[in-house]
């Protein structure tokens, strides 16, 4: 019985649980430069956390980034999982923190999370720090 009341309440609490938005194609079409920009949302639900993974790839099916769209708490389970490798970035929602490689952007308000990543291969366009900032502040 105590299992089955403790499943119920982390399924009504991640059922509940507020993510971050996706960010609309002409955002990033306007942010990158670029024109003809499509995404695709797939939600998943790994140690009982429910979280969303958004592509946006190029007219011709070229990957540019994904967002992970979570909830704050998820933050801190990001932040622990990406290790010693994380710099702390201001201005960017409640915090932040970025890595080098591979590159990837991440940010909290205090309901929502956001991590951005461009794909490791895109030569073009260049996906800069700046890019990634206004790609996560728009999503929070």
């Amino acid at each position: 019985m105590k299992l089955l009341t403790a499943s119920a309440i982390a399924l009504i609490l991640s059922s509940g649980s507020v993510h971050a938005a996706e960010v609309p194609d002409s955002l990033i079409e306007k942010t990158l430069g670029i024109t003809g920009v499509k995404h695709e949302k797939v939600t998943h639900t790994k140690y009982g956390m429910t979280y969303s993974d958004v592509s946006y790839k190029t007219q011709s099916g070229e990957l540019l980034l994904i967002l992970r769209l979570g909830t704050a708490e998820q933050y801190a389970f990001w932040k622990q999982a990406a290790g010693p490798a994380v710099a702390p970035v201001s201005g960017v929602g409640a915090e932040g923190f970025q890595i080098k490689k591979p590159k990837s952007l991440c940010a909290k308000s205090q309901s929502t999370a956001v991590c951005a990543t461009p794909d490791y291969f895109l030569k073009n366009p260049k996906i800069t720090d700046e890019h990634l900032q206004a790609i996560v502040k728009a999503a929070l």
